[in-house]
């Protein structure tokens, strides 16, 4: 049986493990940073023209905003559409790659009004400036922080006690800071020569050059591996 470590928090996972489980997977979930989420009470411009979700995470904070069921969202996976279709909305298109750069691509092929706001809704750690980058073609963004993440001090208990005796297969990395913190445990506890042996999945190509920027050639992207097919955010 192989095992398969899963770096995310449970309840962002429970689906996937239970596929993983399935299939025949010891599957382990070790989170690398908490998110708390943001109630924002700022006002937003009353001409708006479209909203842009770069993670699941953020898709809470247009559920909770109160906004038009019918508002343009440009969102940077499957999973985060299916999320915001439940709660009622109407009208979203999705990154046909999950990477923020595929995301940016999608709203300037197709968002033709740059005189109305654009609403970014986002964490504290962003791996590409919307508002930077549209800005520089003439849109208008406004930036709402939705959530807040929290780095994870150091592996569980439970993990550095599991690798004494046991290997991983497979190590999924769902973001750039997820790599960042990943190594930076990993080093703290020796374990850097033992993750050699494991192959580490990437949710896009930009997380996998910086897991190979790290020495670990023995990675790829998600599509690489079928059973991950349904799991891009």
């Amino acid at each position: 049986m192989k095992n398969i470590l899963v770096t995310r928090v449970k309840n962002r996972a429970e689906e996937m493990l239970e596929v993983f489980e399935q299939e025949g997977f010891t599957a382990f979930c070790e989170p690398l940073f908490s998110v708390k989420k943001i109630f924002s009470d700022q006002k937003i411009s009353r001409e708006m023209s479209a909203i842009i979700i770069s993670s699941l995470n953020a898709c809470d904070a247009v559920i909770d905003f109160g906004l038009p069921k019918n508002v343009k969202i440009f969102a940077v996976g499957k999973k985060s559409a299916q999320k915001l279709i439940e709660f009622g909305f109407t009208n979203i298109e999705f990154a046909p790659k999950n990477s923020a750069e595929s995301l940016l691509n999608l709203i300037i092929e197709s968002e033709e009004n740059k005189s109305s706001s654009i609403l970014y809704f986002h964490g504290s750690i962003v791996s590409l400036d919307f508002k930077k980058e549209l800005e520089k073609l003439g849109f208008k963004v406004e930036n709402i922080l939705a959530y807040k993440t929290q780095e994870i001090p150091n592996f569980s208990d439970e993990l550095l006690q599991f690798v004494k005796n046991n290997s991983f297969d497979q190590v999924l990395l769902f973001s750039q800071n997820s790599v960042r913190i990943f190594f930076k445990l990993a080093a703290k506890n020796n374990l850097l020569e033992y993750f050699k042996d494991a192959q580490l999945l990437c949710l896009s190509e930009k997380i996998l050059h910086d897991v190979r920027n790290y020495g670990f050639t023995n990675s790829a992207t998600f599509d690489q591996f079928p059973i991950l097919n349904n799991f891009y955010d």
